[in-house]
């Protein structure tokens, strides 16, 4: 209300030159007598300078409210409606979200700083949301902000009406893209199996989805073809270049490539400390540095850094052949040990390297084709089926998200 009342003083006294200093400026007719004919320009100006206030309060109230602030608007000066439509007041999804973002903040400067909003203006959006309810929904003190027992208990019928709200959204875009052409997709070949199941995935009876076109890439440089316009998305692995965007498909654990005369090639599991004597088949020049820190384990957890071979592997199956050669050694995903078998190599699982990710990426800089809005669409709804199914307590693995047969 406060803040209102300082949008309105603030568009009076922008009105107050309009009302007053113009006519001041005017002649005066007929010797001081007052006379109709200096009323009317008067008059004129009085309703031009309300007109004027009540518009700059309008717009400042709209930029504040963003998403939401057209319901703000129809509420408090009457948008024009339909006849016989009543004024809303229902909470708008923007409200909902903002109050989403508040219950994990719990502090309206860190909510509206992640939200993009002033902080009076987000502040503002809460007290509506409230008033549309109808009741108290956060504590509000100093220190701190705490959910209400009417907050707490709303809580999960706000997620759930956020939730129906992007599902509509996404259905009524899938829809839309459903006859939108083919989608260009790439991946190297250790990606293959994640672009096997997701291929596999979208072609159900009840959707589809666009038809796929495959292209083979680089392995270290997954991003090129994407940025520059040759593909449509890529199916890799993370860390993902500066400039995409990413849905991520699944989690694998990460073996190591050894020579089968190594004396750690029988055994069924080893570390990274062990592996410390042994070094890294050498990337491209090219490769990300990110990149290749992740996939080298570079440094490692001492801080100890990796030698490289000064080979510039550019492909998996050029990693593996150098291994066989006991040139070092190569660490690859779970899913890649079936797409090279080789006699001369044996995969053994590290324990304490991190699993790694594999993603759906796609340009940030660029407008997304309807095709590849269709397949995100149905891959969420995928992966959200699967978490449903998973028992409590455990996580997404493997290619799970996608693959419903398990």
């Amino acid at each position: 209300m406060a803040d209102r009342q300082g949008s309105i003083a603030v568009a009076w006294s922008s009105a107050i030159p309009i009302m007053f200093v113009t006519p001041m400026a005017m002649p005066l007719q007929g010797h001081g007598r007052f006379k109709s004919s200096s009323f009317i320009p008067f008059a004129f100006r009085l309703v031009s300078a309300i007109h004027f206030c009540r518009c700059r309060m309008i717009r400042e109230e709209f930029f504040d409210a963003g998403e939401g602030g057209i319901d703000t608007l129809a509420v408090w000066v009457g948008s024009p409606r339909l006849e016989g439509e009543p004024v809303t007041t229902d909470p708008s999804t923007h409200q909902l979200r903002l109050f989403l973002v508040l219950t994990e903040e719990l502090h309206f400067g860190r909510a509206a700083e992640r939200t993009f909003i002033s902080q009076p203006a987000f502040s503002r959006q809460i007290r509506a949301l409230e008033e549309r309810l109808g009741v108290a929904l956060v504590e509000r003190t100093t220190r701190h902000v705490e959910l209400t027992k009417a907050g707490r208990a709303l809580l999960p019928r706000v997620r759930a009406a956020v939730d129906a709200v992007t599902d509509l959204r996404g259905a009524a875009e899938a829809e839309a893209a459903s006859s939108a052409g083919s989608l260009v997709l790439g991946s190297y070949l250790s990606a293959l199996p994640a672009l096997r199941v997701l291929v596999d995935s979208m072609r159900t009876q009840r959707c589809p989805g666009p038809e796929v076109e495959w292209r083979e890439m680089d392995y270290v440089d997954h991003a090129s073809g994407v940025l520059d316009g040759q593909l449509d998305a890529v199916v890799c692995y993370e860390p993902v270049a500066k400039g995409l965007r990413s849905f991520r498909l699944g989690t694998e654990s990460r073996y190591v490539c050894l020579p089968d005369t190594h004396p750690l090639a029988d055994r069924e599991a080893v570390t990274l400390v062990e592996l410390a004597d042994l070094p890294i088949i050498g990337f491209p020049p090219h490769t990300r540095p990110e990149w290749r820190a992740f996939w080298a384990a570079d440094p490692r957890p001492d801080g100890t850094p990796v030698r490289y071979t000064p080979h510039a592997a550019e492909s998996l199956e050029a990693c593996v052949t150098l291994v066989s050669l006991r040139q070092g050694i190569r660490f690859i995903p779970d899913s890649s040990r079936e797409l090279v078998p080789r006699p001369a190599v044996r995969y053994v699982m590290v324990t304490d390297l991190f699993p790694c990710t594999a993603v759906l990426a796609w340009s940030a800089a660029r407008p997304m084709p309807p095709a590849l809005r269709s397949l995100l669409h149905m891959l969420r709804e995928h992966a959200r089926t699967m978490d449903a199914r998973l028992p409590s307590g455990t996580s997404r693995s493997r290619w799970n998200a996608l693959d419903d047969s398990s």
